[in-house]
């Protein structure tokens, strides 16, 4: 009687049997998911997409030794030499420290008919540095070009005369109209972003306003002309948040960074303190800095 006891403990059904090995199957998954998950693509991607936003407050205004360290090793590609700023390859550019983007910018300006007609005109490049651009400055050597004049002479027609230049800072919906693919529609937006902006500091901040194709603007920028003496700036030290970020160069970002760094340092003794700011680089610094002044 016993026997038949134990022997009946020891024997499982069929149904039962299968209960147990789906028991050890689940029991096993639950130990591998872990070790598979950690190793799929998508979460080593994100671990790798970690930003500064992760990094805590008190330390995103901080530049730690390496990225020192970075900056050095950059600013010791950067050669400087004698070149004509009408014949400079790209190539040559990026040589003197100017980025890829805007060396391309400044080909597209010169085979368009753009040209250089003194060094101060380097400063007027949008995307430089006024760092940069004073180190540059000195090696300038423009080319002077003579041209016969026809002025006097009489074929027989009557000479075409040119397009009046249009100041982008001034003119108005009407007069944007004028010009070659600007409807009424497109003709407010450039107005309205450049009324957000506070005014345009380079003729180049036109091409930024959605809707206008490339292709039209690269046309149009020969009969533009920018007057930024009258561009809004807000003060570093005064400026509020909800001011700050409702620039379109500022945003959210932009703006919590400059009120945090008033608050943890106290106010800004000079414009160039906002290099300090890690979440701040160089092209974005570039364009907000036309628009901030120290008061």
């Amino acid at each position: 009687m016993k026997n038949k006891t134990a022997y009946h403990w020891l024997v499982f059904s069929e149904r039962e049997r299968r209960g147990i090995l789906l028991f050890v199957v689940l029991n096993f998954l639950i130990v591998l998911a872990p070790i598979i998950y950690w190793n799929l693509p998508v979460v080593n991607d994100a671990k790798k997409s970690l930003s500064i936003v992760d990094i805590p407050a008190e330390f995103q205004h901080q530049k730690s030794d390496s990225v020192m360290a970075q900056s050095v090793l950059k600013k010791t590609h950067v050669s400087f030499f004698y070149f004509d700023p009408n014949t400079a390859s790209e190539d040559e550019w990026k040589k003197l420290g100017l980025k890829e983007k805007t060396a391309k910018t400044i080909r597209h300006y010169l085979e368009k008919g753009g040209r250089f007609k003194n060094r101060e005109d380097i400063r007027k490049i949008y995307g430089i540095s006024a760092s940069l651009a004073d180190s540059i400055i000195p090696y300038v050597i423009i080319e002077k070009k003579t041209f016969l004049s026809f002025e006097n002479r009489s074929y027989g027609f009557q000479k075409k005369q040119p397009s009046p230049k249009i100041e982008i800072n001034s003119a108005d919906s009407a007069t944007f109209e004028k010009l070659y693919g600007i409807g009424p529609a497109l003709a407010a937006r450039i107005v309205k972003y450049r009324t957000k902006l506070g005014g345009f500091f380079a003729v180049e901040q036109m091409g930024e306003v959605w809707g206008l194709p490339d292709s039209i603007f690269v046309k149009l920028q020969q009969q533009l002309i920018c007057n930024e003496q009258n561009v809004i700036k807000h003060s570093i030290n005064k400026a509020t948040y909800d001011q700050l970020k409702s620039h379109p160069y500022f945003g959210y970002a932009v703006a919590r960074a400059l009120i945090r760094y008033r608050e943890q340092h106290g106010n800004f003794s000079s414009l160039e303190d906002v290099q300090g700011i890690l979440s701040i680089d160089e092209e974005k610094y570039n364009k907000i800095i036309r628009y901030l002044k120290l008061e």
